[in-house]
């Protein structure tokens, strides 16, 4: 077990440690699934508390996204590329290209595009990204689409904007569901639970029709798809931004740093009052960057080896000198 450390991580010249990188759902799931978490939580599931840390899993932080969809009138966009248009299925020439030169509309992730906003005056940083997608959806869910694609194949021409809340406000948790390790965990969101996230989607729904309906997009822009509400409405797009919110794949928090009692990792990310358990992933982040994570998830890993090789390093350099003292002791004692 890791109970019982007192807040130690242990680099130094034990037996090792456990470095978990599971992610912002995974890593609190875990965690909680090992008996580290509330006690109240853990104990509604038969499960005995060896490290009692309250905040696993809350402070739960995702980037909401909406999307502005249209058709075009004609076909130009990504799933035009990737499938065959009679019978749906994928082109071997398109996979072809990618598994022998990893290039073709099956490298693409399909929002290669963007560009981040200030929702309103005065921000000192964007609050919101767009999306271009060269497609459109089976639904104004961005994430089902991508399932139903991978499902049925070809989807209707179209193009799409996802409108992000890059510096979200809501928080949200993950929790247990049952005890069984494969039992997925409960995970509330928080879409829509925050004015200024709504406020944002709102603004960022409002410049995508803009965009589309600028002349560049004359001769190709068809019909609105989505969300074929009044603009002006701003209690019908926050009935369609909590009906369609999904995420923009840019989770964290969840199991945070920091020194107070809700924290979860140190900041050497030891988990606190376990011995021998690191958490390294985006779920240690108090707060997320105006963006994506990749980055700062690599930034995150490579500062989580700096510690840790600093640690044993530290260990290594103490052990001769207790060796000598033991050595002398020895000695002394014959």
């Amino acid at each position: 077990g890791f109970g019982g450390g007192g807040g130690g991580g242990g680099g130094g010249g034990g037996g090792g440690e456990v470095l978990l990188c599971a992610g912002a759902v995974s890593s609190p799931h875990l965690l909680l699934l090992s008996g580290i978490g509330s006690p109240d939580e853990l104990a509604a599931h038969g499960i005995g508390a060896e490290v009692c840390l309250p905040g696993v899993g809350r402070n739960l932080i995702d980037q909401p996204a909406v999307v502005t969809g249209y058709t075009v009138t004609s076909p130009l966009s990504i799933t035009d590329e990737m499938f065959w248009r009679r019978s749906g299925a994928l082109s071997p020439r398109r996979v072809g290209e990618w598994l022998l030169r990893g290039s073709g509309p099956l490298a693409s992730s399909g929002c290669d595009f963007g560009g981040f906003f200030s929702s309103r005056p005065g921000l000192a940083q964007p609050d919101l990204q767009l999306r271009f997608v060269p497609g459109l959806g089976t639904s104004p869910d961005g994430v089902s689409s991508y399932r139903d694609i991978g499902r049925a194949g070809k989807t209707p021409s179209g193009l799409t904007l996802q409108s992000i809340a890059v510096r979200p406000t809501a928080r949200g948790s993950v929790s247990l569901s049952s005890a069984d390790p494969s039992a997925p965990p409960r995970i509330e969101t928080g879409y829509g639970t925050s004015e200024a996230d709504l406020a944002t989607l709102r603004q960022g729904l409002r410049l995508s029709r803009e965009l589309v309906a600028q002349p560049a997009f004359d001769g190709v822009r068809g019909e609105e798809a989505w969300p074929r509400v009044d603009l002006g409405d701003d209690a019908a797009l926050d009935e369609y931004i909590r009906s369609t919110a999904h995420s923009a794949n840019a989770l964290g928090g969840s199991c945070r740093m920091g020194s107070d009692p809700l924290a979860v990792v140190d900041p050497a990310l030891r988990v606190r009052g376990a011995s021998g358990l690191r958490v390294v992933d985006a779920s240690v982040l108090p707060t997320l960057p105006g963006g994506q994570l990749g980055a700062t998830t690599f930034a995150l890993a490579e500062r989580a080896a700096r510690i840790i090789l600093g640690e044993r390093a530290a260990g290594e350099a103490e052990a001769p000198a207790e060796r000598r003292q033991e050595h002398a002791h020895a000695l002394g004692a014959a």
